[in-house]
């Protein structure tokens, strides 16, 4: 009996050892994941952070593109309009002086205006593209002849602009007005040498 009891402590010893060794194991193991624990959810704090810091810049990043895009958008546009104003309402002088001519010879005759006298002077804007063209006429008739043709040329498709008025005398008792006009128009020319700037032709 009492070597039973002697083996039986000597078992109870021994499993005490591997019990405390498990233990002291479990221990070391619980503390060493609490602590991963701590790390990772600073670390994961950290990295959510920084995802949102990266979320706010990508919004701000796709408004600045969109700001921009929609700039070049409005640009492209307005060019657009200068392209058809240079193509298709100025043009080029061959294209259009016959036509703007013809405009002012039918002024004349449908409104009744003597035109006395009529000269052409020529500048060049070679930065612009363009050539101005000043027109001066020395014109006669009555009141509403003129006026009507002072109007119908503000109307012309040919961008016809009075830049000068004078009244001179006027004849048989103020039936009939002497008139002075300059006109002025310009012209697309695309080819101008840039030594041509202000040059009179």
């Amino acid at each position: 009996m009492t070597s039973l009891l002697e083996s039986w402590k000597g078992w109870v010893q021994g499993k005490r050892v591997f019990y405390v060794v498990l233990i002291s194991v479990l221990f070391i193991n619980v503390v060493v994941y609490s602590a991963l624990g701590q790390t990772g959810k600073g670390k994961k704090k950290e990295i959510t952070e920084d995802l949102e810091k990266s979320r706010g810049s990508l919004q701000k990043s796709q408004a600045d593109l969109a700001a921009k895009k929609a700039r070049i958008a409005e640009i492209e546009r307005m060019e657009r309009k200068i392209d058809f104003v240079y193509h298709n309402v100025l043009m080029t002088r061959e294209e259009r002086f016959s036509q703007i001519r013809k405009e002012l010879e039918k002024f004349f005759t449908d409104f009744h205006v003597e035109n006395t006298s009529k000269n052409y002077g020529w500048n060049t804007i070679p930065q612009e593209e363009v050539t101005q063209c000043n027109i001066t006429c020395l014109l006669k008739g009555s009141y509403e002849s003129l006026r009507r043709f002072l109007e119908s040329m503000e109307r012309s498709d040919y961008l016809l602009i009075i830049d000068e008025i004078n009244l001179a005398e006027s004849v048989e008792s103020g039936r009939e007005l002497n008139l002075s006009i300059r006109i002025s128009t310009y012209f697309f020319e695309p080819q101008l040498p840039e030594q041509g700037k202000g040059k009179k032709l």
